[in-house]
């Protein structure tokens, strides 16, 4: 059972048309870090359940969900991170750390979110990737597969980035670039020729090519 959270009676069936959820309750006051003070009797977003398959609190630290954000399957939200507005996290997803997940973001399969890192808009964060330390994903920018998106890097536009790509440095990848790489430079790529030149300098600066563009 949850210490600071119980199930309201209010009640309705999450965006995949199937699973029941309620509206969460608190039931002991609390300090988030960004939202301040949650008082007992505050109403929070909507889970499917106050614990997970293996007893654990699907909303434990001081994490807190809120809004018409939706949490249900065996996702779960921990430390200090915040769910929000119209946000779905479900699956095996893991919001952790002082991340936030807002707007109409999903985050699902087996991906995590933590750090500092931000998921918001209509981006989409699934499968197994990995957005760690102060990385933002937004826009209608997905990250999926294998991806991991760190260290101050942004994600945003139309963008996709997958298969075992790492996006870190401050890279920032926008418009309609679709990549399967590691990119660790100070740069914003739009386009994918952009890139294309990138690695082309890259290759002669250090005689090695690693990873490719897939259009």
């Amino acid at each position: 059972m949850s210490e600071r959270f119980e199930l309201s009676k209010e009640t309705r069936t999450a965006r995949d048309g199937l699973t029941k959820l309620y509206r969460l309750k608190v039931k002991i006051p609390f300090e988030h870090p960004i939202v301040g003070r949650v008082e007992r009797g505050a109403l929070g977003g909507f889970v499917e359940s106050l614990t997970l398959s293996d007893g654990k609190e699907r909303i434990s630290g001081e994490a807190w969900v809120y809004g018409e954000a939706e949490i249900y399957g065996n996702a779960s939200v921990g430390g200090n991170a915040d769910v929000l507005d119209y946000a779905s996290v479900f699956g095996n997803a893991r919001i952790m750390g002082e991340a936030s997940v807002f707007d109409c973001a999903r985050v699902y399969g087996d991906a995590v979110v933590t750090g500092s890192s931000g998921v918001f808009d209509n981006a989409q964060v699934y499968d197994s990737a990995r957005i760690l330390d102060n990385a933002w994903i937004y826009g209608n920018a997905s990250v999926y597969g294998n991806a991991m998106v760190f260290d101050n890097a942004d994600v945003y536009g139309d963008s996709q980035v997958f298969g075992d790509s790492e996006i870190y440095c401050n890279v920032g990848i926008c418009g309609e670039v679709k990549l399967n790489i590691s990119i660790c430079c100070r740069h914003v790529f739009k386009y994918d020729w952009q890139v294309e030149l990138w690695l082309v300098n890259e290759k002669d600066f250090t005689g090695k090519l690693q990873g490719h563009i897939l259009y």
